[in-house]
This record gives C-alpha cells, sequence and structure tokens, in this order.
C-alpha cells in the first residue's frame, strides 16, 4: 500500500454530520443541521468514492469540490465544478506511489509497480497538474491507484 496520506475531501450538496458552509463570502465548519444557514454546503465523503462525482468521459469534476489536508488546519483547496482533470492509472502486482501531494509535472516520476516476474517499472505522469486524490485500489488483483490530477490552478480558501 502507497505511503499517501489523505486528506478530506468535501462536495458540494453532499449531506455529511460535518459540512463546510459557505456565508456571506465566508467558509466556516458547521453541522449538517446548520446547512439551511448556508449559501452552499459542502459535505464529507469517504475518499475512494470521489469517483463518483468525475466524470470519467469527458474528465471533468461534476461538482465543486474542497480538499482539505489536515496538516493546514484553517488552509484548503477549491475545485470548482467543470475543473479539467487528468486521469491516470497505474496497475501491477503491487503498485507504490511516490508522487508529490501537491503538483506533479508531465513526466514526474510517480509511482513505482512491481510485476508479475517481479521487474520493477517506473510510472511517469503523462500531464501536468495539481493532485485532487490518488485513490488506492490495493484489495484488487492486480493492484492499482489512480491519480486524479486538475490541470487548472485550483483556487485556496480559508475555513474559519
Amino acid at each position: 500500500m502507497s505511503e499517501y496520506s489523505f486528506p478530506q475531501l468535501f462536495v458540494e450538496d453532499v449531506d455529511s454530520e460535518r459540512i463546510i458552509c459557505l456565508k456571506n463570502s465566508e467558509y466556516t465548519w458547521a453541522s449538517i443541521s446548520e446547512k439551511n444557514n448556508c449559501t452552499k454546503y459542502y459535505g464529507s465523503i469517504p475518499y475512494e468514492e470521489i469517483l463518483k462525482y468525475i466524470d470519467l468521459e469527458k474528465a471533468i469534476l461534476k461538482r465543486s469540490t474542497i480538499l482539505f489536508n489536515t496538516g493546514e488546519p484553517s488552509k484548503a483547496l477549491f475545485f470548482s465544478e467543470n475543473t479539467q482533470l487528468c486521469l491516470q492509472e497505474a496497475k501491477g502486482r503491487r503498485v507504490f506511489y511516490i508522487g508529490s501531494m501537491k503538483h506533479v509535472r508531465k513526466n514526474d516520476l510517480i509511482a513505482y509497480i512491481v510485476t508479475g516476474k517481479n521487474e520493477v517499472r517506473n510510472i511517469y505522469s503523462t500531464c501536468e497538474g495539481f493532485i485532487l486524490a490518488v485513490i488506492d485500489l490495493t484489495w484488487e488483483r492486480p493492484e492499482r491507484i489512480i491519480v486524479v490530477m486538475a490541470i487548472e490552478q485550483p483556487g485556496e480558501i480559508i475555513i474559519r
């Protein structure tokens, strides 16, 4: 399994116990009972479920998404609806993600895979972008990861 630390993802108009509320151009933490007071709200989703909110054919986000890294308690990245994405899959007997946590350039080394013949292969990024998610599907055989990169630079927001 990869050593990627999983940030929290919040998707527009998704109900969850903990939400991020946009009211008066300010983002704040709130509970689901306060959602009616929000102009827009973003609910927490399990990390792997981000694929439900991506149009895989067009490679765009279906809904606005906030990426909250617990290491930076008040800052988050905002990816708007219809953000153009780059999706890249790596699969093999074993897969190890080693890319950057925030930004990847084209041809950066992002993963190692171990093949069925125990050969180690390098996987390089096919595009440049900002990491929205690295989805570990290591329970599947062969193991695989899906790297989701936003081609457009995300906005930075402050959550109070």
